[in-house]
């Protein structure tokens, strides 16, 4: 974690170039390290028997201080609109690191503090960017609405876009993904060529994935190929890193195992490198899966732990869930049917309290496949109709058609 806490100080640093002479960093940096260097020193002075029982990893709490200490400083130095802006920038940079707690407390305080409607709007955004990605739909969609409201009265058609995007991003996280792709399509005509590439790159990218999902392949490499240029373009490698990542899924998808694992290393590569951590555990998590498919259960054990341990640091219910679909299902194959059916039912109760309805049809095939090898006939009946009906509701024929041709349905349900 030492070179993602540097990364993270990095960050900080850049931010405040924007708001704070030279001199006024070089104060606030002084603040910082003597809290660094308390911490060290006191180290240095206790026992062997304390420093083992006080071997903590302190990172969170690291960043806390770094994010507190910079607010005060800063509320006395600037002016209130540039003190809000910068919240708001401050936010950004915990949810970009995965530290959504805090993003949740700084853009709160960043809503309250922001006069001008655009700042006021910009804060709203990031607060439902935060709710979705702990899954907290109503929330997400309320606050939402109300920066959207701002923009629209302030006639902001690229604001309105980025609302649009992640209601769209909302709708797919939930498995609807034909009206993910109408609003990620209606964000995209608001935008004029060349305005806002990275936002453009972006709605390209979330297209490709909703194509991917509704099984139209040519369709989202042709989004995927626009993203890339356009994110190379600007040398955003996060995002680059995001692409490789939604392209491994597409070559899963078309069952080019091998190009997909190619894919996902180079996602892998590039965020330990950006010290992308969000994108970095979906990777791991890919990675498995595709393991999985090609029978390396060992390898793809490890892979889904570690992609356990980055979602719980980083609070992400959903991949979670998803991840003990997966070690549920390497548990299954193993022979290890108590763990896999404990993993398998975990997985299904995250996703139906989120309500993702993609991820209940998974987690449910992968329960029928389970109760269907062990001999419980009647438990593989329900969660084999519950799957093909989730399919149903969110429109993917191809996987009806999967579940379908795996069980040998004649369309009975």
């Amino acid at each position: 974690m030492e070179m993602i806490k540097r990364n993270f100080e990095n960050d900080l640093q850049q931010i405040l170039q924007n708001y704070l002479r030279k001199e006024e960093i070089s104060e606030l940096n002084g603040k910082l390290k003597v809290f660094g260097e308390n911490g060290r020193d006191f180290n240095n002075k206790v026992s062997e028997i304390y420093k083992r029982q006080l071997d903590l990893d302190l990172y969170d709490f690291s960043e806390r201080i770094q994010i507190d200490r910079t607010i005060t400083y800063s509320q006395k130095s600037l002016s209130p609109e540039d003190f809000s802006s910068l919240l708001i920038n401050l936010g950004k940079l915990c949810i970009s690191h995965g530290r959504l707690n805090l993003a949740h407390e700084v853009l709160t305080k960043a809503r309250r503090f922001s006069i001008a409607a655009t700042l006021k709007a910009e804060s709203l955004l990031a607060l439902s960017d935060v709710y979705s990605r702990r899954a907290k739909w109503e929330e997400s969609i309320s606050v939402l609405r109300n920066a959207r409201i701002i923009y629209r009265n302030a006639n902001d058609r690229t604001g309105i876009a980025r609302c649009d995007n992640l209601m769209g991003t909302i709708y797919g996280d939930q498995g609807d993904f034909n009206r993910a792709k109408r609003c990620f399509q209606s964000s995209l005509s608001r935008l004029m060529k060349n305005e806002n590439p990275e936002l453009v790159a972006t709605l390209e990218n979330n297209l490709g994935i909703v194509e991917m999902m509704l099984g139209e392949k040519e369709n989202a490499v042709d989004h995927f190929k626009r993203a890339l240029e356009l994110f190379d373009e600007i040398r955003e490698l996060r995002r680059v890193a995001e692409i490789k990542y939604n392209i491994g899924l597409l070559y899963y998808e078309m069952q080019q195992f091998k190009s997909a694992i190619i894919s996902f290393d180079e996602s892998i590569e590039l965020c330990l490198n950006a010290h992308f951590i969000p994108t970095l555990c979906l990777s791991y998590l890919a990675k498995a899966n595709v393991l999985v498919t090609l029978s390396e259960f060992s390898n793809a054990r490890e892979f889904a732990d570690k992609a356990l341990e980055v979602s719980h640091h980083l609070d992400d219910k959903l991949t979670i869930a998803d991840i003990y679909r997966i070690k549920g299902t390497i548990e299954r194959n193993l022979k290890n049917y108590n763990s896999a059916e404990n993993y398998l039912l975990t997985s299904h109760r995250i996703n139906v309290n989120l309500k993702n309805e993609l991820n209940i049809a998974e987690s449910s095939f992968e329960l029928a496949k389970l109760y269907a090898e062990i001999g419980k006939q009647e438990l593989k009946e329900i969660y084999l109709r519950g799957s093909i009906n989730y399919y149903k509701q969110i429109n993917s024929t191809e996987r009806v058609k999967l579940v379908e041709e795996f069980f040998g349905v004649e369309k009975v349900y």
